[in-house]
């Protein structure tokens, strides 16, 4: 199985390093994952502008009163 490789723009490593640094964890740990396992999910595509992109979640919505 091949692994895939990530990198970032400079944008994206700006919005990361903007975020909590619990969910900056959450989410690299997801994206190292999906490099490894990328060929066994199933990604949503996007649409209009966006075709040819696909979104993928990272984890569920925090909990709400």
């Amino acid at each position: 199985m091949s692994k895939w490789f990530l990198n970032f723009i400079p944008e994206a490593e700006n919005d990361l390093k903007k975020l909590d640094e619990k969910l900056q964890k959450r989410i690299i740990e997801k994206l190292d994952w999906l490099q490894v396992n990328f060929n066994d999910i199933i990604p949503s595509a996007l649409g209009g502008s966006w075709q040819g992109y696909f979104k993928i979640r990272v984890g569920g919505l925090a909990n709400s009163l």
